[in-house]
């Protein structure tokens, strides 16, 4: 670009439509209809019977509670602020999960180099494996 970057290092900000994802309770984490393809390189799905932490389909066949998921970096906030927000993985941005319902977050797509809004709104107990939320597209 004019500054100099080359094209894999701009940024991208979906500030697109808002769209609905939703995990139902004992879904089946391995099918496509329960995994958010974001891009080519993150599917975001939650296992049934695991606890409570999302993962990256693509990159990990479970979730790891400290790192996944693989492939995306998560900072409370809003998308306008993107570039100046310090991220860190889901986790640790989130807390506990159920305790984020409502709250927006920023999510870089590593790979990609995308930006997105994601808002948590449910997040099951009980190891059912369910959760929505609402994030921006393109």
């Amino acid at each position: 670009d004019e500054n100099g970057c080359a094209d894999s290092q701009i940024a991208t900000v979906w500030t697109g439509d808002v769209i609905n994802f939703t995990k139902a309770d004992d879904a089946d984490p391995t099918l496509a209809t329960n995994q958010d393809r974001i891009t080519n390189q993150v599917w975001i799905t939650r296992d049934n019977g695991e606890g409570g932490q999302i993962y990256n389909r693509v990159l990990e066949n479970a979730s790891d509670k400290e790192t996944s998921p693989q492939g995306t970096a998560w900072s409370e906030g809003d998308l306008d602020d993107y570039a100046s927000l310090t991220y860190v993985p889901f986790r640790t941005a989130t807390g506990k999960p159920k305790d984020a319902i409502g709250k927006t977050y920023v999510v870089h797509l590593t790979e990609d180099n995308i930006y997105l809004s994601v808002k948590l709104t449910s997040w099951s107990g009980g190891k059912a494996g369910g959760f929505s939320y609402e994030r921006s597209t393109e």
